[in-house]
């Protein structure tokens, strides 16, 4: 298990811009629900939007990669272990337009909303 350090109130959940919107900080949300079940929706979820999808259980990561008109758009999801049935989970932008990014960060969180409110300690803006 990894733990969390450090936690900044203000790092929680956010987004920036008012015309774009694109998303300023790391999201973050801590859903009460196993790792192994968390990792499964996080991978169905990027396979959807047309991602190539490699999981890491061991680290408990996510690498998602889309091709689009744009380029390579890299989404990496990793998943810290609060306790045993919580968990903190970071989306970050690896590679690519932040545009493109914010996009697809945008359809990833509507199809992971359950996810959040559900037993969820914070909310991904």
């Amino acid at each position: 298990m990894t733990c969390v350090r450090g936690l900044a109130g203000n790092r929680l959940v956010g987004t920036a811009g008012k015309r774009a919107k694109l998303v300023a900080v790391t999201p973050q949300f801590m859903p009460a629900m196993p790792a192994a079940t968390l990792l499964s929706r996080i991978s169905t979820a990027l396979s959807t939007l047309g991602a190539e999808v490699t999981v890491d259980d061991e680290a408990f990561k996510v690498k998602g990669k889309f091709v689009t008109g744009k380029g390579t758009i890299n989404v990496v999801v990793q998943i810290f272990a609060v306790s045993e049935s919580l968990h903190l989970v970071e989306l970050k932008r690896g590679k690519g337009d932040i545009l493109e990014y914010t996009s697809i960060y945008m359809r990833l969180r509507e199809m992971l909303n359950d996810l959040v409110t559900k037993g969820s300690v914070t909310r991904m803006k």
